[in-house]
């Protein structure tokens, strides 16, 4: 069945939004698809996600900037600084590119780990872990470190950890958060990291769409389907501001323990959803 014109719009949404709250947006785009009797949507997923890169890219310019900034000043001879660079910016740079690597490699298995999506019993396990690791860190003091104080095996350990959102049910930004207050990263400059972090998710997302679309020819893309996809991809810009202004309301106020109760709900939803079929 072929999706309709309502629900390319609830599915952009949704997964812009999903994409940054940490309840995972792969799993939810599943359980839509699985709801609206339709099956992959490779080019629907490729403009969905190129419209979320570029909503997040907006959102997260001025740090970008900041960032570009202090590397291009660092890289000039001390005599013709006007300013010592920022060893903060630095330090992020090289967290973000050390984490980075292990995350990657994790998304060359995500073919393979994709089609988990569609068994349910799967995805209620894997909701019920994202439930535990937004959960544990509320059990731990907030910590106050940045990345001048994080080490290159924590910034290995928050690559894997991101790398699970491939898993369907696990949040890529959430366990990144967990694991960064885990190791006592600040709560606002760990949803910082995270957001930074999530370009290079969310390119990779992208590459991996186009590949299928190559694979299969782009076979049964038509004009109705474009014109779909180009609603869903607004419908996702929109969704992904959301989800990132609420994250990073949530980070600095009340953290993210309210979705691991929503993680475990729709744990139990999905179970109901496997036993009705």
């Amino acid at each position: 069945m072929e999706i309709g014109w309502l629900e390319s719009l609830l599915y952009g949404l949704l997964s812009g939004f999903t994409e940054f709250v940490p309840v995972s947006a792969q799993a939810h785009g599943a359980v839509l698809r699985r709801l609206f009797g339709c099956g992959e949507i490779h080019f629907i997923d490729l403009t969905v996600h190129l419209a979320s890169l570029i909503s997040l890219l907006v959102c997260v310019y001025p740090q970008f900037s900041r960032l570009n900034r202090e590397r291009k000043l660092a890289t000039l001879p001390r005599s013709h600084r006007n300013r010592q660079p920022d060893i903060v910016a630095l330090m992020d740079l090289r967290l973000l590119k050390t984490a980075a690597v292990p995350m990657l490699l994790m998304f060359l298995i995500s073919p393979v780990t994709s089609k988990l999506g569609s068994d349910l019993i799967w995805m209620s396990l894997f909701f019920v872990l994202n439930g535990l690791i937004l959960y544990i860190p509320r059990l731990r003091p907030t910590g106050n470190k940045d990345s001048t104080m994080l080490t290159p095996a924590d910034a290995l350990l928050l690559g894997l950890s991101s790398g699970l959102g491939i898993l369907p049910g696990i949040s890529r930004i959430g366990a990144f958060q967990s694991v960064a207050s885990l190791r006592g990263a600040d709560r606002q400059h760990s949803v910082n990291l995270a957001l930074l972090f999530s370009v290079a998710a969310l390119g990779a997302l992208c590459v991996i769409d186009l590949l299928w679309l190559i694979l299969v020819n782009f076979a049964g893309i038509t004009l109705i389907l474009v014109l779909k996809g180009l609603l869903a991809a607004l419908a996702a810009y929109i969704g992904t501001w959301l989800g990132i202004t609420l994250v990073r309301f949530l980070a600095v106020k009340a953290g993210y323990s309210f979705f691991a109760y929503y993680s475990w709900g729709a744990a139990l939803f999905v179970f109901i959803l496997f036993l009705m079929i």
